[in-house]
């Protein structure tokens, strides 16, 4: 893709107050980013089709925050996916809210294997450590492309057991930009999956930090990346369970690993819950491999029934 449509993608990507058909709109009725930046608010409003009052719309900064983008990619070897490219993954595009654009390092060809998306807390128990690590080295030696957030816990014993395995190939997804690996503490981990021919994946251009509220928006595209999910810990108010509801609203399968029930069972909403609802527990790839063929018994008004009857404990 050449130079001049790499930064008008990536200028209409960083538009968040946009929804991604609203900007394949954009994107359709504009040529270049020089274009884009002429446009008033109210410009791109008929457009879109829609009134919008946002102060998020700088044009001034237009032209040069694309050529600060366009930098970054070229310094960190940073390439893109356009949603409804051939390269973008099928599985995300299904999504309700699939990402327009996502900026990848490494080799986003691993996202056409098998996935399954491991997730917990960031402050497992020693038992809940080792079932993420095992579970997807197991997945891993068996083709499957472990995808996960790179936070500390449980998320890096995810990416450390793909790892492990023979010829295993990992995928982290982060709520900054890829240049910018989040939490820092874990940039060897990153350099790791890189080396292994694994992925690094975000929708937000480089240079962006990781506020708190992309956290959320971040794991719709775990979840929204495989199949199924597996929750090796979800105790209460983890954003393990936010993925889990992602992957429910998503129709995708949703495990919890047999470790996560190890802990107590308080709080209103933990792994308990989701497993007194009909989430299937799992204690191995093989079973999951085998659960995965059953019909799903879980649905998010099932889990939201839970919650009220307080069921799970």
């Amino acid at each position: 893709m050449d130079e001049a449509k790499t930064k008008l993608l990536a200028a209409i990507s960083a538009m968040s107050f946009l929804k991604h058909k609203e900007k394949k709109l954009l994107q359709n009725s504009v040529s270049s980013v020089e274009e884009l930046a002429a446009l008033s608010l109210d410009g791109i409003s008929v457009i879109v089709n829609r009134a919008l009052g946002t102060t998020l719309w700088q044009p001034s900064r237009v032209l040069d925050e694309a050529a600060g983008v366009l930098r970054l990619m070229g310094a960190y070897g940073i390439g893109i996916l356009p949603i409804g490219s051939e390269a973008y993954p099928a599985a995300l595009g299904e999504i309700f809210d699939p990402p327009y654009l996502l900026f990848y390092r490494g080799f986003p060809e691993v996202l056409g294997l098998p996935c399954v998306s491991v997730v917990g807390t960031r402050h497992p128990t020693a038992r809940t450590k080792e079932a993420a690590y095992g579970f997807a080295r197991e997945a891993a030696a068996e083709g499957f492309t472990v995808v996960s957030g790179l936070a500390f816990g449980i998320d890096s014993e995810a990416h450390r057991g793909a790892l492990s395995a023979q010829g295993g190939v990992t995928c982290a997804v982060l709520a900054s930009g890829v240049d910018m690996i989040t939490p820092p503490g874990n940039k060897a981990l990153a350099r790791a999956i890189l080396a292994r021919r694994g992925c690094i994946l975000s929708e937000y251009c480089p240079g962006t930090d990781a506020a708190k509220w992309r956290f959320p928006e971040r794991n719709r595209i775990i979840s929204g990346l495989s199949a199924g999910t597996v929750v090796a810990d979800g105790p209460e108010n983890s954003g393990a369970l936010i993925t889990a509801d992602f992957a429910l609203e998503q129709g995708r399968d949703l495990f919890f690993h047999e470790a996560a029930l190890s802990r107590p069972c308080g709080g209103t909403r933990n792994a308990h819950t989701y497993t007194a609802a009909g989430a299937p527990v799992v204690s191995s790839f093989k079973e999951y491999l085998e659960k995965k063929e059953a019909p799903p018994g879980l649905v998010k008004q099932e889990v939201q029934a839970a919650l009220f009857e307080g069921r799970g404990c």
